[in-house]
């Protein structure tokens, strides 16, 4: 059904729409919303990403700085670890005592105060000439032409330590650390490089201040 206008000068003419084009208007206005929809959404999960990236990206740089600040530190105590281990290897037999005389006369006059069997027992001492030492018994395990102390032989494939033999070191130890505190000294260096040993597994403490 159409419906004419009444004004007889316009050119348009008006009618109702048909069941097909409320259909096809309806339809149109359903997509419409449906697209305005999908682009929220899809606005609303870039957004979302955006936000997260941003967070990351923040946490990130927070980790990286922490990162570069105890990396620094972490070199900084190696460099001076790295420095001291240098220096430790580095030192020598007569820069531990000293340049000095005085120092190896004065380790000599402790060492001779002490009578054990499990303390080397010094024979004299050269100051004549550069390097200093001091002279004292040979500790030696199977004729061996080098001193073996208890570091070596615990990682020596060729030398065994029975509880027996472990029992006698801790036993001659103490002993040995008694005696030095009668008379009141101290060691001042305890490890299992300062132990030399011999063939009766006697296991003797040196460089005892």
């Amino acid at each position: 059904m159409e419906a004419v206008t009444t004004n007889e000068s316009s050119p348009f003419r008006w009618r109702e729409n048909n069941l097909a084009e409320r259909r096809r208007m309806r339809n149109d206005r359903k997509k419409r919303k449906r697209l305005q929809r999908t682009k929220c959404k899809e606005d609303e999960a870039l957004n979302a990403v955006s936000v997260r990236i941003q967070k990351e990206a923040i946490q990130k740089d927070r980790f990286l700085a922490l990162a570069r600040k105890y990396y620094l530190k972490w070199r900084q105590v190696n460099e001076a670890h790295k420095k001291l281990q240098s220096k430790a290897n580095n030192l020598s037999m007569s820069s531990r005592f000293g340049t000095n005389p005085r120092d190896i006369r004065r380790e000599a006059d402790v060492m001779a105060r002490c009578s054990h069997p499990s303390i080397p027992h010094i024979f004299g001492v050269n100051l004549t000439q550069k390097p200093y030492f001091l002279v004292s018994y040979f500790y030696g395990i199977n004729n061996c032409t080098k001193s073996c102390t208890l570091y070596h032989a615990l990682r020596s494939p060729t030398i065994t330590l029975t509880k027996y033999c472990a029992g006698k070191i801790m036993l001659e130890l103490c002993q040995a650390l008694q005696h030095l505190h009668l008379k009141q000294l101290l060691h001042r260096d305890i490890k299992s490089g300062q132990y030399s040993a011999d063939n009766s597994a006697y296991w003797i403490p040196s460089h005892a201040h």
